[in-house]
């Protein structure tokens, strides 16, 4: 017997459905704080940037790039954190690097304490001068040997860094799918960033986009 004080699964949909709808009445998105999309949304309103509220605060500072929301049941701007991982709000990225660090940390003992492989994997651009070497360095009782033969993988990148870039995440794709098909159950976790030089000498890098798996 059904119990009397719950509704029903259609009425449950139905209440939800009207849950989305009015949260998409009250809410429009105008954009990131300062820019051109936000400057002429307020302007409709009679509002300038002075008129905005303070930045939202982070464990880590307040965000500086903001999302613009209008809540039109009270006609005011609302400020929510941004929450980018990359270098454009340095708060919220600090967020997003614990956050991420959390996932991977649980993700990586849960498959070790289950008897899983574990593998480490970068993947880097090829090499952009016929002087490349690889880095299989031939191991000796005495130590590595300083003969590291010639890899030619400049070949593999005809078009030049700019091409390799913005065709790294469709090869990540190719490659992800053939692992998948190679090892039934493959899951991974990726994280991406450019060769920056910060660990070289020279502190120059190519900015190269690579894979650490």
């Amino acid at each position: 017997m059904a119990d009397a004080s719950l509704p029903a699964a259609s009425s449950l949909d139905t209440l939800r459905h009207a849950e989305e709808q009015h949260a998409a009445r009250q809410w429009k998105v105008l954009g990131r704080k300062g820019s051109v999309r936000v400057y002429r949304a307020l302007r409709e309103y009679g509002l300038v940037h002075a008129d905005l509220p303070p930045s939202p605060l982070t464990p880590d500072g307040p965000c500086q790039q903001p999302m613009v929301l209008w809540n039109r049941w009270e006609n005011r701007p609302v400020l929510l954190p941004c929450r980018q991982a990359g270098s454009k709000c340095q708060a919220c990225s600090a967020g997003r690097r614990r956050e991420v660090r959390r996932v991977a940390h649980t993700g990586v003992l849960t498959q070790l304490r289950s008897g899983r492989v574990l593998t480490l994997l970068t993947v880097l651009a090829p090499g952009e001068t016929p002087e490349h070497l690889r880095w299989d360095v031939l191991w000796t009782p005495r130590g590595p040997r300083n003969e590291r033969p010639v890899c030619g993988c400049e070949k593999s990148m005809p078009d030049g860094l700019a091409a390799w870039n913005g065709t790294a995440g469709e090869r990540w794709n190719h490659l992800r799918t053939a692992l998948a098909r190679e090892y039934p159950g493959f899951e991974f976790f990726r994280g991406v960033e450019p060769q920056d030089g910060k660990r070289r000498l020279s502190g120059k890098g190519r900015m190269a986009l690579h894979f650490h798996v």
